[in-house]
């Protein structure tokens, strides 16, 4: 499922992930979030790889407790708990730039993501390719979330 959260007045800013942090609960702890492409305001650990940064589930916590304010990024939320060692990919993910999200049903960027957060532009965020429950907690997080898959579909019929 892909979901977007844009254009609603009661947000502060729409890169605060916070709110959908805390709404996982326990499910935070059973992924790596892997951390490509960003610009944020935000006191990051060392990085994993050159311009990659691995968080456990209590290091994200902490990271974002804060309420840091993300301009771009790509988080991919990977299976595992502390292993940030076999993280690596030939191709990075990126939002900056990348088209992809805003046409057809986009998927997660690393290959072994189990679904994608992604800040853009610190106007919207987007949840990339998540199972209902993950889903679930997005939409309690930021309850004016809408299809993605629908929005690129109407944005697509008006572009022909």
């Amino acid at each position: 499922m892909n979901l977007i959260i844009e254009k609603v007045p009661r947000i502060k800013w729409y890169t605060d992930l916070h709110p959908f942090v805390s709404s996982l609960g326990d499910l935070v702890d059973d992924f790596v979030w892997r951390f490509d492409d960003v610009d944020a305001a935000a006191p990051f650990p060392a990085e994993t790889e050159p311009g990659v940064w691995c968080l456990t589930g209590s290091e994200i916590r902490s990271l974002v407790s804060d309420h840091p304010q993300f301009s771009w990024a790509v988080i991919s939320a990977i299976p595992g708990h502390d292993n940030k060692t076999s993280l690596s990919t030939t191709k990075h993910p990126f939002a900056d730039g990348n088209p992809a999200f805003w046409t057809g049903s986009p998927e997660p960027q690393h290959p072994k993501a189990k679904f994608e957060l992604v800040c853009w532009d610190a106007s919207a965020t987007l949840l990339i390719g998540a199972a209902e429950d993950i889903a679930a907690a997005f939409r309690t997080a930021y309850p004016e979330a809408v299809d993605l898959d629908r929005e690129n579909s109407d944005r697509d019929r008006t572009m022909r």
